[in-house]
């Protein structure tokens, strides 16, 4: 798996399959599962677009939560870590599941989109391997197969439409009902109030003419 995965034509099709072949599979061995798992995550830091992260967040869940024996990676610490370096097992470079010492590492690119700029993506990182997630079903795959930055900007315009109704409809007042729309002129000309500061600086020859 390479991050361009996430933008080939056949992307959709390519992940369904992917599914199909771990999730449904109980005698598939641990370590290729995890192996799968890290891939995706550390393909999500190399630059995936937020569409692309919520899916392989989606996978690694529900994975997780299919092969219990997987679940050590979300609950190992970072103890052997120093300098703010991550003493990580995993062999991203190999193409052999079975070489890459998934099982020896852990899924700590989950730490690092939890910071993630889209709001929906790290909620999304913060929630896997969580007790509260446990008790609800599996994801759907098929809700985030589709996704791309135009969906998701389109769900961010209806969100943002909700809440600015919500406002509105609470008795505040909404950013068009409190923007003045017909102008009236002055009853006096510029700088007449005697109170104005640049009243008294400044010396119009048609200081008491009206406007027009």
């Amino acid at each position: 798996i390479r991050p361009i995965v996430f933008s080939v034509k056949f992307k959709t099709r390519f992940f369904q399959l992917l599914d199909k072949s771990i999730s449904r599979n109980d005698l598939l061995p641990a370590h290729i599962v995890a192996a799968f798992c890290k891939r995706l995550l550390q393909c999500c830091l190399q630059g995936a677009p937020p569409a692309g992260i919520l899916l392989a967040l989606v996978l690694v869940s529900n994975w997780c939560r299919q092969h219990s024996e997987i679940m050590c990676l979300l609950h190992r610490g970072t103890s052997g870590t120093s300098n703010n370096k991550i003493d990580d097992k995993f062999n991203p470079i190999t193409d052999d599941p079975s070489q890459a010492n998934a099982l020896q590492s852990s899924l700590w690119e989950l730490s690092a989109l939890k910071n993630h700029y889209y709001p929906a993506v790290a909620t999304l990182a913060i929630s896997v391997g969580t007790p509260e997630e446990a008790k609800l079903p599996l994801h759907s795959l098929e809700d985030y197969l589709q996704l791309s930055y135009k969906t998701l900007l389109e769900q961010e315009r209806k969100r943002q439409f909700k809440k600015t109704s919500k406002k509105s409809n609470s008795g505040k007042k909404s950013i068009s009902s409190s923007t003045p729309l017909t102008f009236h002129a002055p009853k006096e000309g510029l700088f007449d109030s005697s109170n104005d500061v640049f009243g008294s600086i400044l010396d119009l020859p048609h200081k008491k003419q009206r406007l027009d």
